[in-house]
């Protein structure tokens, strides 16, 4: 994957691991379009900022009017001076992607998990006939299980993202010195949004057929499933709520 001019790649962040209900739920819009423009600013006070021009945007959760949308990140090369966010995921004119934003304008880096909340749409070179959905590396991805993305572990984040299982300072340094960009980090609980340790499991089912690629369509419809799902579990605590405040106030009529 190649970087803007100027930008050289780092060895990544050390961020939260974020499964992908984690991603879903705690986005404030997700998005699907395509990257028109690629731009950096410098302000007065010297910082530098990447602006991403997404358009044909199709929106699946969030209120956005406008058929294109602008997108902050903090980073960027400007007349040759480079500022460089490590772990911020980078794009290119021609990216067609799944957006689960998160404080856009706000946040240094308004995705989800950063790279965790960035994914890549392709064409089906098995069939030509659907769009596949890949992580921000280009994983395949083939389902989701308890919460947790099935995908290949073939391109390595060059991220670390620790579990709220990790405990020690020590084993987060051993992985980070020993094995930058790897996904399992020695005694540390952690992977790329996927439990899956063995790749022959994670490409073949039991019979040895290769496991099928997850579609566009596919995956809209999980995002979706889980967006209602969300909305019902919220409208019954709403419900939850105010039977306790109208059973509280005739209590205190009484």
């Amino acid at each position: 994957m190649s970087m803007p001019v100027g930008i050289t790649q780092s060895f990544g962040a050390i961020l939260p691991y974020q499964s992908f209900e984690d991603i879903i739920v705690k986005s404030d819009g997700i998005v699907i379009g395509t990257v028109y423009e690629v731009e950096y600013h410098r302000f007065d006070a010297g910082q530098i900022y990447t602006y991403l021009t997404l358009t044909n945007i199709e929106v699946l959760d969030g209120r956005y009017d406008s058929p294109e949308l602008s997108i902050e990140i903090e980073g960027g090369e400007v007349d040759g001076e480079v500022l460089d966010i490590e772990g911020s995921p980078h794009f290119e004119v021609g990216d067609h992607v799944i957006l689960f934003l998160l404080e856009n304008g706000t946040q240094i880096v308004p995705f989800v998990g950063w790279t965790q909340g960035v994914f890549r749409i392709h064409d089906d070179i098995t069939t030509f006939a659907n769009k596949i959905v890949t992580d921000y590396n280009g994983n395949r991805i083939f389902g989701m299980e308890n919460g947790t993305l099935i995908k290949e572990n073939i391109h390595l984040d060059r991220n670390v993202f620790v579990s709220k299982r990790s405990t020690t300072k020590k084993s987060v340094s051993n992985a980070v010195q020993g094995n930058v960009g790897m996904n399992v980090l020695g005694n540390v609980s952690s992977y790329s949004q996927s439990p899956v340790t063995n790749l022959d499991m994670a490409l073949n089912g039991l019979n040895g057929t290769p496991k099928t690629s997850l579609t566009l369509e596919h995956f809209k419809g999980i995002i979706t499933d889980r967006l209602n799902g969300v909305k019902k579990t919220q409208a019954i605590l709403n419900s939850i709520s105010k039977n306790t405040r109208t059973d509280k106030m005739r209590r205190n009529k009484q």
